[in-house]
């Protein structure tokens, strides 16, 4: 792994850590168990996910135009980031929500499945900015 993905995905432990304290500000203290999960998850999802973003950013090198590139990051890749994560929402929620019930325990299982397959989705895109960003400073 090149120095920026280390850098990245310490990045995005850090950030899920914080996104998910501002999710759960107004919770017990019995979520917070729940904070640590999430920021294990995505520490386990973050080494994977950089193989698909080298797979991102080798198709945005190839890519000629500044202004065609820049779509390609900032339209095309998000749109794409939020078809699956549907997706992911409804074959889990269909899956699992057929499996578990309509019970409450089933109903936050399936809840916390559809929060990590929509992580899967979503890191290796943020990953991909992220390592955008740190590509663009440590050149300069």
């Amino acid at each position: 792994m090149e120095k920026e993905y280390k850098i990245a995905n310490i990045l995005l432990v850090i950030l899920s850590f914080i996104v998910f304290n501002i999710l759960f500000i107004n919770e017990d203290a019995s979520w917070k168990g729940l904070i640590f999960f999430f920021a294990i998850v995505t520490a386990f999802i973050s080494y994977p996910s950089s193989f698909v973003s080298m797979l991102i950013l080798r198709r945005g090198d190839t890519i000629k135009s500044d202004l065609v590139r820049s779509i390609y990051y900032i339209v095309i890749l998000p749109i794409i980031v939020a078809i699956l994560s549907v997706i992911m929402y409804f074959i889990i929620s269909g899956i699992f929500g057929v499996i578990l019930g309509n019970s409450l325990s089933g109903s936050l299982v399936t809840l916390v499945l559809i929060i990590i397959g929509i992580m899967c989705v979503i890191i290796p895109y943020a990953q991909t900015i992220i390592i955008l960003i740190i590509k663009y400073f440590m050149n300069e």
